[in-house]
């Protein structure tokens, strides 16, 4: 097996949006876009020709950066709140090769919707097919506003 096989699948480090500052700017300038019980915030900006000059550096290489939250108002217990964090990292995991995106950089916050926390406070034993199925229904429709946002070329604000 090839190594771009091998890791086609894998999160990496470089692809998890970290500190508060980057998580701030994408919840407060962003394009929220929602399934049944998944919210997406998404963050746009054109890539810059230093950027593509250094993306051979595996540093800058990935354009999309994702974030996962759980409100710790909405979830007490954080053996729970955190459970479900990996169930939704996971089933984005699964599904990030299907996100198209080129010349752009993406960040990207995933959370619960409100109905999604109702369903997991009535269900606390949900599995992660669950947000599998969440997740391949909200796919689409980021593709649909990331290929909007490359056709018109200017910044989301």
């Amino acid at each position: 097996m090839s190594d771009d096989g091998k890791y086609k699948f894998k999160l990496t480090k470089n692809e998890i949006l970290r500190g508060f500052d980057a998580f701030s700017k994408v919840l407060s300038n962003s394009k929220v876009l929602s399934s049944e019980f998944l919210k997406v915030y998404i963050q746009t900006d054109k890539l810059t020709e230093d950027f593509k000059k250094n993306s051979e550096s595996p540093l800058l290489r990935f354009s999309i950066k994702v974030g996962f939250i759980i409100a710790k108002k909405r979830i007490r217990k954080s053996v729970f709140r955190n459970r479900l964090k990996r169930l939704i990292k996971e089933s984005y995991r699964l599904r990030k090769n299907s996100l198209h995106c080129q010349d752009i950089k993406v960040n990207m916050i995933f959370t619960l919707s409100e109905k999604g926390y109702n369903y997991v406070k009535l269900y606390p034993d949900v599995k992660a097919g669950f947000f599998l199925n969440e997740m391949e229904t909200l796919i689409p429709s980021i593709n649909k506003f990331l290929k909007k946002y490359e056709i018109r070329g200017n910044r989301f604000n």
